[in-house]
């Protein structure tokens, strides 16, 4: 169970920055390409946008201290 948790505990950061660049991404080509509405609410383009950041913010910090150990 421990191997498993810190196999998650490692691989996780990573999963979650590759998550949070496809929503960057997202973000952009709604921006030059509405017709392809990838996020067609204002809401909800907010919130994926703090998401990201959020994401990233996490994610930096998690892989920071997981190299310091």
């Amino acid at each position: 169970m421990k191997k498993l948790l810190n196999i998650l505990e490692a691989i996780l950061p990573h999963i979650v920055i590759d998550l949070a660049v496809c929503f960057a991404v997202f973000l952009v080509l709604n921006r030059f390409n509405p017709m392809m509405a990838f996020l067609s609410n204002k809401y909800s383009r907010v919130l994926l946008t703090v998401f990201c950041a959020a994401a990233l913010a996490e994610s930096i910090v998690l892989i920071a201290r997981q190299r310091r150990e």
